[in-house]
């Protein structure tokens, strides 16, 4: 007979007995049924202790070694068929670098096949932007038509916030912290046309980057003529469908509240082990 799964509430009581509870191991058994934001938060409050992370990192004595194993494979996935799990974009983030930094990114970008940015994003179930929003929508933007490279979670099933949170978990397990960030200027998943074409424009024409841009964008016969005002046309084009097609997961969290798997560097070849190894068990929802 196959053995009991054990949600991951349970998987910690199996590790520490009540009577050894430490406050921060008595806030774990608190937080991890909390709504997305207020887990992350208390996960970030109390993943320090060594105890608590003892428990994180217990999935593999719940008395089956196999059944919590996340498969984590290499994939190319079409961008239009991936969705964010967060609900905040930063266009200056995610548009800012091939516009006013290195415009030659758009040269990859455009041609549109299996691209990779510093790493592969990480998906779920071939689906779900769990990390690399940035990366995404800035090839979404310009190239809606474009494959990338992901580090694709199986987990069939999962709940998208549920996979989040098995990767924030992971996360602090594994680095002692929970990373992260903020989103601080337009949002580009709902911002008007109006708005996300001003802000191209005023990418563009801050620099000598800007007019590389350009020169990309007609040689590769995006826009006729060498305009900001085209080349803003051309990509929010783009972005127009992405806006339509790729609605962030129901309960998304914002930015601020999302697993940083490259922060601290170097921090996610460990992490890959811990859920390739079931070290957290989620069979279970919380």
């Amino acid at each position: 007979m196959k053995n009991k799964r054990f949600s991951l509430v349970e998987m910690v009581r199996n590790i520490i007995t009540e009577e050894d509870l430490t406050d921060e191991q008595q806030q774990l058994y608190d937080t991890l049924g909390k709504k997305y934001e207020s887990f992350v938060a208390g996960l970030d409050d109390i993943v320090a202790d060594k105890k608590v992370r003892a428990a994180l990192q217990a999935g593999l004595k719940d008395g089956d070694v196999h059944d919590d194993k996340i498969n984590i494979s290499d994939a190319t996935i079409a961008v239009s068929n991936l969705r964010p799990t967060q609900n905040e974009i930063d266009i200056n983030k995610s548009l800012n670098w091939p516009l006013e930094k290195k415009s030659e990114q758009l040269k990859t970008f455009l041609k549109g096949s299996n691209i990779e940015i510093m790493a592969p994003i990480i998906t779920l179930n071939g689906k779900w932007v769990i990390d690399g929003h940035h990366r995404w929508s800035q090839v979404y933007a310009f190239n809606a038509k474009a494959t990338m490279k992901c580090a694709n979670l199986k987990f069939p099933g999962m709940n998208p916030i549920d996979g989040l949170k098995a990767v924030q978990v992971a996360i602090a397990a594994a680095m002692g912290e929970v990373p992260q960030n903020t989103v601080e200027g337009t949002n580009l998943l709902i911002a008007p046309e109006a708005n996300v074409k001003k802000e191209i424009i005023r990418m563009i024409e801050g620099g000598s980057e800007g007019k590389k841009a350009l020169r990309i964008l007609k040689m590769f016969n995006k826009i006729q003529q060498p305009t900001a005002e085209a080349a803003a046309n051309y990509i929010w084009q783009q972005i127009a469908i992405m806006q339509t097609k790729a609605k962030p997961a129901a309960g998304a969290p914002a930015r601020g509240f999302m697993p940083q798997t490259d922060e601290p560097s170097g921090g996610m070849p460990k992490l890959a082990q811990l859920l390739k190894k079931g070290v957290i068990n989620w069979n279970e929802p919380l």
